[in-house]
C-alpha cells in the first residue's frame, strides 16, 4: 500500500513543482499553423509576391485541463494513462455515518469542515505490461474556496481506492476528504504522483456544472507597509498585505493556557523547552498571488522573543490547524503553535516557503 502521506518536505516539493507547472502550462492546445498565400505589393527580388505565409486558426481548449473547462460529471473520461469515472458522491452527515461504520477510530469532522466521499472506477491504459499504482493521493478535490484538498488520512469505506493494476484492468474504490463545509463548485483534480508532466493534470466535475475562475481583481491588490519593519510590527486584528498574501492574526494565547490546551489535544504533545512557553496563534490567510499550489502551515511562521528567533515546535496544534494549499484567491484560517521566551514580548514572523527575495516577510506583535 502506498502511504497516505509522503514525508512533508518531499511531498511539498512535488506539489510545488506540480502546481508551478500547472500555472505555466498553456490552457489551450495550439494547432500547427496552416499555410496560405499572402501577396506583397510591390513585389521585390527578395520576396515572392505570393509566397506562402503561415496563418493561425483559433486556439482550442483541451477538455478537462482547467477549472473552467472540466470534464462533465457523467461518463468515463480518458486521462493520461488512465480512464476515470465518478460513480458516487456522498458528503456531510451521511458521509460521516459511512466513515464511522468504516472505522470507529476515524476522526469526526471538526469546526468548519465536512467529509466528502467519492467512489471512482479507474482503468489503466498504459502502453506497457507493468503494474501501476492508483491511490487516493492521485486525486485531490478543489472548489469555490480555491483550496486543494488531499485525502483525509482516515479509513474510507471498502473497497478503498488502493491498487496496483496492469493495462486494461479496472478497479473501483472510495476516497475520503475533508472539505470546507457547504462548499460548492467541487471538482476532482487528477495529478498522478508518477506523472512528471503538469500538462497531464485534469479536472472532472463533482458538482454538475462546476466552474471556478480566477478573480481578475487579485492583480489589482497592492501590498501595504504594515509589519514590514520588525521595529514597527503590525498588530493583532490588522490585515497586512504582502506581494502574495493577506495575513491577519485573529487571536492568540500563551503560557499555562496554551500548554493545557495542547495537552488536551494529544498526550504526545511535549512540554516546552526550558525557559520557553508555547504560544497558540489563530491566523487567517488569503493567497493573492498568481501561481497555484502554494502551501502554508506552522512552518511558515517563527517568533522573535528575548532577542532571538525561535522556529515553530513539532507539536499538534488545535483544530482547525492552518495547513492548506492554495489556488489564487484561496482563503483559510487556522491555528499555529509557536514558542517564546517566558514572560518576554513576542513578535510573530511570517516567512512563507520559497520567498527568496523577502517580498512576503512581515512582523506582527502579539500583545
Amino acid at each position: 500500500m502506498r502511504p497516505n502521506f509522503l514525508p512533508a518536505p518531499i511531498k511539498f516539493v512535488l506539489v510545488v513543482l506540480l502546481f508551478a507547472g500547472l500555472a505555466c502550462q498553456s490552457v489551450t492546445n495550439r494547432i500547427t499553423p496552416t499555410v496560405g498565400p499572402v501577396c506583397c505589393a510591390p513585389p521585390t527580388e527578395e520576396m515572392d509576391c505570393c509566397a506562402p505565409q503561415p496563418t493561425f486558426p483559433p486556439e482550442v481548449l483541451i477538455p478537462g485541463q482547467t477549472r473552467t473547462n472540466p470534464f462533465p460529471r457523467a461518463g468515463e473520461h480518458a486521462l493520461p494513462n488512465w480512464r476515470v469515472e465518478i460513480l458516487e458522491v456522498v458528503r456531510g452527515a451521511e458521509a460521516w455515518e459511512m466513515m464511522q461504520a468504516a472505522n470507529r477510530f476515524n476522526d469526526a469532522p471538526y469546526e468548519g469542515v465536512e467529509y466528502l466521499l467519492v467512489k471512482l472506477r479507474v482503468t489503466s491504459t498504459h502502453d506497457d505490461a507493468d503494474e501501476h499504482e492508483i491511490y487516493v493521493t492521485d486525486f485531490q478535490v478543489t472548489g469555490e474556496a480555491r483550496l486543494s484538498y488531499f485525502g483525509s488520512g482516515q479509513v474510507p469505506p471498502k473497497p478503498i481506492l488502493d491498487y496496483k493494476i496492469r493495462s486494461g484492468e479496472t478497479v473501483e474504490g472510495w476516497a475520503s476528504y475533508f472539505i470546507t463545509q457547504g462548499e460548492g463548485n467541487l471538482l476532482l483534480m487528477f495529478s498522478h504522483i508518477d506523472e512528471s508532466d503538469p500538462a497531464n493534470i485534469r479536472f472532472i466535475e463533482i458538482d454538475e456544472g462546476a466552474r471556478v475562475e480566477t478573480d481578475a481583481a487579485l492583480a489589482d491588490i497592492a501590498p501595504n507597509r504594515l509589519g514590514v519593519d520588525e521595529n514597527e510590527p503590525a498588530k493583532v486584528g490588522q490585515t497586512l498585505i504582502t506581494e502574495d498574501w493577506e495575513v491577519t492574526v485573529l487571536e492568540f494565547e500563551r503560557g499555562v493556557d496554551a500548554q493545557a490546551r495542547l495537552s488536551e489535544i494529544s498526550e504526545f504533545n511535549p512540554t516546552p523547552e526550558p525557559n520557553l512557553e508555547f504560544v497558540l496563534v489563530k491566523v487567517r490567510v488569503r493567497y493573492i498571488g498568481q501561481t497555484p499550489g502554494h502551501r502554508l502551515d506552522g512552518s511558515s511562521f517563527a517568533t522573535l522573543s528575548g532577542g532571538e528567533k525561535i522556529d515553530a515546535p513539532y507539536v499538534t496544534p488545535p483544530k482547525p490547524a492552518l495547513n492548506a494549499r492554495f489556488f489564487p484567491g484561496g482563503e483559510s484560517a487556522g491555528w499555529v503553535a509557536m514558542q517564546a521566551r517566558r514572560n518576554q514580548p513576542v513578535t510573530l514572523v511570517f516567512e512563507p516557503w520559497l520567498d527568496f527575495n523577502g517580498e512576503n516577510l512581515r512582523y506582527i506583535v502579539l500583545e
